[in-house]
Parts: C-alpha cells; sequence; structure tokens
C-alpha cells in the first residue's frame, strides 16, 4: 500500500463517524508528513473540533491502520498549522505513530544484552532508545508479578555497563538485592533486627549523602573545576518503595520524603538519579513533585483506568494496541520517555545469570 491509499483508506475511515452528516465527507483530507498523520479540515464543518473528536477519531484509525502504522497516543488534542493553505483549512489535528508493529527485543544471554549497549544508548525495544545523558528520574509502575524486578534487573545491568556507581533498596530480596550482593554494590534491605523506621532511617542517610554530594557538584559546575561529561553518574534505585514508605511512621516518612524531593528535583545536573517502582505512585508512596521529575515512566500488566491514575492521570480511555509476540503476556504495558508514550515490550534474556 503506498502512501497515497493510506491517506485516501483513513480518510474514509474518518468520513464513517456520521453517515447523516453528508457534508462531513467532503470536509476531511488526511495527509501523511514524516511521522504524523495529519486530519484536516475545511471550515465551516458540522462538527466540533474538540478533544473528544480528536480522540474519536484516534480511536476509529487505530486498529484499521494497524499493522501497517500504530499510531502513538497524546494526553491532550495535538492541532498544528497547515502550511501553504487557504484559511479554510488551516488547521489539522496531528496524530504521531511509527511504522510497523512494536517489537520485543530478545537475547541470548546477559552478554549479548550488553554488547548490545552502544556509546551508553540502550535500544530498549526495538527502534526505541533510552540514554543516561537525557534521563532524570525512572518510574516503573506494576502489579506483583507483572515483571518490575525482571525489568529493574536490566537497568541495573545497563547503569553497570555504562559506570554508574548505584545504591540498591530493595526490602523483599528480590533479583535487585541479588544484584547488588553479586556485584558488590551497596545494599539496604530488610533484616530480621531492623524495623521500618530503621531501614527507611537507613535510605535517609544516603539520600542525605547524596544531597551532599549534589552540592559539591554544582559547586564544582559553577566555578568551571569539572565538566558535566566528567561525573561519574549516580543511582539510587528503589525495588518496591511504596512497602518502604506506606508503613513507615509519620515523622520519619515526612524526612525521607524531603530528602528525596530534592535529590529528585535537583540530581540531574549533578548526575545522580532515581529508579523507583512500586505497585502503585499515589501520594502516600512519593510525593507528586518527585513523579513530575521522572521523565521515563512505565507502567506495566493490565491497563486499566485504576492501574492508569498514577503514573498517567491524562490518559483516561487509553486505546493502545500491545501486539501478541511468542513470549506471551507478561512484561507488557506501556513507557513514556520525555512526555512520548509507546507500546512497551520488556526486553527477554533467554538465558540468565
Amino acid at each position: 500500500m503506498t502512501w497515497a491509499e493510506l491517506e485516501k483508506y483513513a480518510s474514509s475511515l474518518i468520513n464513517a463517524i456520521n453517515d447523516e452528516a453528508s457534508t462531513y465527507s467532503n470536509n476531511v483530507k488526511v495527509s501523511i508528513k514524516g511521522n504524523k498523520l495529519r486530519v484536516i479540515f475545511n471550515s465551516p464543518t458540522a462538527f466540533k473540533l474538540d478533544n473528544e473528536l480528536y480522540f474519536k477519531i484516534f480511536d476509529i484509525l487505530n486498529v484499521p491502520l494497524f499493522p501497517i502504522l500504530t499510531l502513538v497516543p497524546k494526553e491532550k488534542m495535538e492541532v498544528e498549522e497547515v502550511e501553504d493553505s487557504h484559511y479554510t483549512s488551516a488547521r489539522c489535528f496531528v496524530y504521531p505513530f511509527r511504522i510497523g508493529v512494536p517489537k520485543r527485543k530478545v537475547f541470548l544471554n546477559f552478554s549479548s544484552f550488553e554488547n548490545s549497549i552502544k556509546n551508553g544508548s540502550w535500544e530498549i525495544m526495538q527502534g526505541l532508545n533510552i540514554n543516561l545523558n537525557g534521563l532524570t528520574s525512572i518510574a516503573i509502575a506494576s502489579s506483583s508479578g507483572g515483571g518490575k524486578s525482571y525489568l529493574i534487573n536490566q537497568f541495573l545491568k545497563y547503569f553497570k555497563k555504562i559506570g554508574c556507581k548505584m545504591i540498591i533498596v530493595d526490602g523483599k530480596k528480590d533479583l535487585p538485592a541479588k544484584f547488588a550482593i553479586k556485584h558488590g554494590i551497596k545494599l539496604i534491605t530488610n533484616e530480621a533486627n531492623k524495623s521500618d523506621d530503621n531501614i527507611l532511617s537507613d535510605v535517609c542517610d544516603e539520600l542525605s549523602n547524596l544531597n551532599e554530594i549534589i552540592t559539591q557538584r554544582q559547586n564544582k559546575l559553577f566555578n568551571n573545576q569539572v565538566k558535566e561529561d566528567e561525573l561519574i553518574p549516580i543511582v539510587l534505585v528503589f525495588d518496591e518503595i511504596g512497602a518502604l514508605t506506606n508503613l513507615a511512621s509519620k515523622n520519619v516518612k515526612d524526612n525521607f520524603f524531603k530528602l528525596l524531593t530534592r535529590v529528585a528535583t535537583l540530581g540531574r545536573q549533578a548526575k545522580v538519579h532515581l529508579l523507583l517502582s512500586s505497585q502503585r505512585f499515589d501520594a502516600n508512596t512519593i510525593p507528586t513533585i518527585v513523579k513530575e521529575q521522572c521523565n521515563i515512566l512505565i507502567q506495566l500488566g493490565t491497563l486499566t483506568t485504576n492501574q492508569l491514575q498514577y503514573l498517567f492521570p491524562d490518559y483516561k480511555q487509553l486505546m493502545l494496541l500491545i501486539p501478541a509476540d511468542e513470549i506471551g503476556d507478561k512484561g507488557k504495558g506501556i513507557i513514556s520517555i520525555n512526555n512520548d508514550l509507546f507500546t512497551f515490550l520488556v526486553p527477554t534474556i533467554k538465558e540468565l545469570d
């Protein structure tokens, strides 16, 4: 199918929105330019060009254009100017897309996984890359068994490969704790003689140290004593942060939130980052401002309104196509990188070490 044929096909799909509005079929044109599908309306039109119509058109085009195109949902209506057009057709709805079907990255073993990381860049899914240079912090949400710890373990491998210093907080003693012990990384975990307040107090000590490091690095950067690319990245990793905060006393929790907020808001330039995971990210788990600093958001598992409301509150009627593959349903969801949303399939490593 050529682009012209696809544009004509998409136009016919939109024209069928409302058969009784006979003027509508002559008032819409679809144009594909770059990685954007543009729906251009000729005014006056019988239709109100608003959020409701924008998302209705998304839902109408989404499945029929698959697998040729995979539309990328937006949290709100996106409108652009149509250049060199008469004023009656000078605006359009815009729908970003990716060509083809999203595919999961599959590696034979961790060696092949690590060898795939080039110049600090990790192709986390076919055609989708992340790089620490563009990273502030990461939030990963999933219900139990959704693949959080498995994905975090891959992030740890990535951070280790590119030379990051890490501190790992894992109260469940899951894969991240085992990774820390194996590689001699500082680990804060649950011990028989420690209360929830004791564990969170240990975390607060680390956050205080990180805040001092941030201040020192800021001063050195300001005084041109060091360049940003000369700083060794530091990542504080939390596996199931909600288990720590939900059971702690108010005073300890308030102190933790204050220290965490400072690291989240001031750490990026000093190359101090957070990786946070939880079953959900409500206000009792982390402060809203911390969540807002995360420029990589991942939701794994069933994408219900209830699941999406914490990391993706504006995607109330999200319709995403998550293709089936030979791996199965585990490790599927969505990922947002700098507010661009994509279907997400967690990379699979066949032989774990």
